[in-house]
């Protein structure tokens, strides 16, 4: 058994089928419907929510087994955050909106998940704008990791 934390605090996980530090091979990126990503990250995310629509969102599972354990979403972003990502061409631009993991993944879940789903996102996204709240002692290391 592992301690892991969540939004609420440690919890206990029992011992996982899955190798920790995540082996790339043994996972599996897939896309997913809107409302299946609301609800886990309503769940998993400490905003408990997300917006209404999305353009895409994306699914991280383990190959043994059908259970999601992870989930992020992308969407425009505001028309602003678009033009100072990308001034010439701010449609171009998607925002990592929301971005949550069960507490049971392995470690770099979260970065395996980014990594893998910016490279699903439609051709006419250029660019991924996404924000770390400084507010809650994010720094965005998740965003560096997946480059």
């Amino acid at each position: 058994m592992r301690l892991a934390i969540d939004m609420n605090g440690p919890i206990a996980v029992t011992a996982a089928p899955w190798a920790d530090p995540l082996d790339k091979r043994e996972w599996l990126v897939r896309e997913i419907p809107h409302r299946e990503a609301v609800e886990f990250i309503a769940q998993h995310h400490y905003a408990r929510g997300t917006a209404n629509t999305s353009v895409a969102r994306y699914g991280l599972y383990h190959q043994g087994g059908g259970e999601l354990l992870g989930a992020v979403i992308y969407m425009p972003p505001p028309g602003q955050a678009a033009k100072a990502a990308d001034p010439r061409h701010p449609e171009r631009v998607l925002a990592l909106s929301r971005l949550a993991i069960a507490p049971e993944a392995p470690r770099n879940a979260a970065s395996h998940l980014i990594s893998k789903s910016a490279r699903m996102l439609p051709e006419r996204y250029e660019t991924i704008a996404t924000w770390a709240d400084t507010a809650r002692g994010h720094v965005g290391t998740v965003y560096h990791a997946a480059n």
